[in-house]
């Protein structure tokens, strides 16, 4: 008999493989397929694992939940995200970069996190792979595909404070015999209230996609969406700060002051196809194009300066508008492995290239009164609203070339080398285009086999859909973006850390002006600051400790200063605190998981008109903390209950829009039942 040595095969699963909280490789940066130790940047990956653990029901919860990032809402309804001090434009679909305009009637922030298989948040300038240089970061939503070649289902029912109601069906199944074209098909029905009087939202999503092998190196995927949000009782700005008097107002979290006739429907639909093959020498081509259309319908209603300090009399503007808006968008690239002087290196060379289309309709802004909001109901005549008008329709092109190349210059050296060529051009009323080369560089050097230096260097270049008071649009964002840092692999490479520092010099930010809006939208107005300069630090963990524990937290701190010194978007904290953990012990035969985290935030202040002149309004630093528990009853049958806001901490979640606030969440519970197949 003869004996043969054992072989032992390994594999790390592929690009966004998961390990606890973290994942073993991620291209978002760079298209190249990195390990997070070796991308020179900051990258944070929610997977999902790690959604479900929370409870992480839309995108704007999980950004919220990511180091570095804060949110700011106008109202119910309008969410924006910032990073490193600037806010979140640049959102990508299964890698594609597509054109997004200015917070809005739009807001990726609420689309249901069900049919994403994780969340890719990559911090600092991104010009390489979204097109333009923006320095607060990019956010790669990644779909769910269709890779069961067996027939698998999942089953959730939830409900929760505030009437909160949700169905989610996940269903795989093989769709031929020898499982070659498969498919996909997710659902979410949601019915909710919130803490806000009258309030309530009717959400539907639903979501198939095909896999196709054409052959044994090439996959066809093609999938459609469709997602609607129908919020009634909807608020559209804030609550007033003072009385006429300007004596400050002391409002209930529940309290709204939002007409009974308010709504604001929002439907969002596409189709994409992703076509890959993979080469017997080791390169891969891919090509992907998406269509997407949103279209809204709003009827609103928004407080006009100050109640009368004795009557409770106050001026309310309503706002009348159907929008729409289209988007096209193409992405097609090849990397593999080239042998040069001895060693072999990675290239990735495309095109990317986008179209978005938007329109509106809108009517005169009606004057009308509500004789005293402190005693306000909802109930108010609807105004006369007259005919809508046709504020015209405006594009926005962009066309790119791009190019990326990882250098082993050693075995512990690696330099990253890319750029890309970007057009841009918008056309309507305030047409304008713009060109620039956009370059990025980047060094990796292993000072240990779980220890790593790096630095990256990228240039901004971003043509801006921000718009001022006359409707015309900003000039480009210019400038420059540096960062180093220390990554680290522990645990047998299943806990990643990373400590970076870095710095932003750059003209033309654009800054919210006051509560002005740009005629003819229901859009916030901004100005140009020239010499911002941010710089800080961010200190990040992710994966797990041990098979039973899991752990993801993060510390950032950013100083954000225009050229005269004076600080800039001071309604955004300087300092965030995320943690969330989950540990399952060994007891009760390893059903039981428990855990929880906190997010914590510094002071936020703005100088806003009050009816005595400017004064400044503060929140001072809080924590919101949270808990969540899950048990599997019988095999498959799992139970959770995730505690939001377990102190019932009260704080704004709405500061420096004007001279109003709002209100962010109280404490909330939400219990769920899932059964898997």
């Amino acid at each position: 008999m003869v004996v043969l040595d054992t072989v032992v095969v390994t594999g790390d699963g592929g690009a966004g493989s998961e390990k606890g909280y973290s994942v073993v490789s991620t291209g978002s940066a760079t298209k190249l397929d990195l390990t997070p130790r070796e991308t020179p940047q900051s990258v944070t990956v929610v997977n999902r694992q790690r959604i479900e653990d929370q409870n992480l029901r839309t995108v704007g919860e999980v950004l919220v939940n990511t180091t570095g990032v804060s949110q700011r809402s106008f109202d119910s309804e309008r969410l924006s995200y910032f990073s490193r001090g600037y806010r979140i434009n640049s959102y990508l679909f299964d890698g594609l970069p597509t054109t997004l305009g200015s917070t809005g009637s739009y807001s990726e922030g609420t689309l249901d996190t069900a049919i994403y298989e994780r969340i890719e948040v990559v911090r600092g300038a991104t010009g390489l792979m979204t097109g333009v240089g923006d320095p607060s970061a990019s956010v790669n939503l990644v779909r769910k595909r269709a890779t069961s070649d067996v027939f698998t289902a999942t089953v959730t029912g939830s409900a929760g404070s505030w009437n909160d109601w949700r169905g989610l069906a996940d269903v795989s199944t093989p769709l031929t015999r020898e499982g070659t074209v498969r498919g996909r098909f997710v659902t979410s029905l949601r019915d909710t209230e919130s803490q806000l009087d009258r309030y309530e939202n009717g959400k539907q999503l639903f979501y198939g996609t095909v896999d196709a092998d054409l052959s044994e190196n090439t996959t066809l995927s093609v999938a459609l969406d469709y997602q609607e949000s129908r919020p009634e009782g909807n608020t559209w700005g804030g609550l007033p700060i003072w009385d006429s008097n300007g004596n400050p107002i002391r409002w209930s979290r529940s309290f709204s002051p939002a007409p009974d006739w308010s709504h604001w429907y929002t439907t969002n639909k596409g189709v994409t196809a992703d076509l890959e093959h993979r080469f017997d020498n080791g390169w891969t081509a891919r090509a992907v194009a998406a269509h997407a259309e949103t279209e809204a319908d709003e009827k609103l209603g928004s407080v006009s300066g100050f109640p009368d300090a004795r009557t409770g009399r106050l001026r309310y503007q309503g706002g009348r508008f159907i929008e729409n808006r289209d988007v096209d968008s193409f992405d097609g690239y090849a990397t593999g492995p080239v042998e040069l002087f001895g060693r072999e290196h990675d290239f990735v060379v495309g095109v990317s290239a986008s179209r978005q289309t938007t329109g509106s309709l809108g009517a005169a802004r009606p004057t009308f009164f509500v004789d005293n909001i402190f005693t306000f109901d909802g109930d108010v005549a609807e105004p006369n609203w007259g005919p809508l008008t046709n504020s015209g329709t405006t594009d926005i092109d962009q066309q790119g070339v791009y190019a990326t190349s990882r250098w082993n210059v050693r075995d512990d050296l690696k330099l990253i080398l890319g750029g890309r060529l970007a057009a841009w051009e918008t056309s309507g009323s305030a047409g304008a285009s713009e060109t620039a080369f956009v370059p990025y560089t980047g060094v990796v050097y292993d000072l240990t086999d779980t220890v790593s230096v790096y630095g990256s260097y990228t240039g901004i270049f971003n043509p801006q859909t921000l718009r001022d008071t006359t409707g015309a649009y900003l000039k480009p964002l210019d400038g420059k973006s540096y960062e180093f840092g220390v990554k680290s692999a522990l645990f047998d490479d299943s806990l990643d850390v990373t400590f970076a520092v870095f710095r932003t010099e750059q003209d033309n930010l654009g800054v919210a002006d006051g509560s002005n809006i740009v005629p003819g939208t229901g859009a916030q107005a901004y100005v140009a600051a020239s010499g911002t300069r941010s710089q800080g630090f961010e200190i990040e963990l992710s994966g797990a400790v041990t098979d039973r524990w899991n752990i993801t937290g993060g510390l950032a701190h950013y100083d954000l200063k225009a050229e005269d010194g004076a600080a800039v978007n001071t309604y955004i904290p300087r300092t965030t605190v995320n943690l969330f953990t989950s540990y399952n012990p060994q007891i009760l035969d390893d059903k039981l998981t428990l855990g929880g985290g906190a997010r914590l935030q510094s002071r936020i202040y703005a100088d806003v008109a009050s009816p005595t002149g400017t004064r400044r309004v503060e929140e001072d630093g809080y924590a919101v903390v949270d808990l969540f528990a899950k048990y599997e009853f019988v095999e498959n049958v799992t139970g959770q209950v995730n505690l939001s806001n377990l102190f019932d901490r009260r704080y704004y979640s709405q500061l420096g829009f004007g001279s109003y606030v709002g209100f962010g969440p109280g404490r909330s519970v939400i219990a769920s039942l899932s059964y898997k197949y």
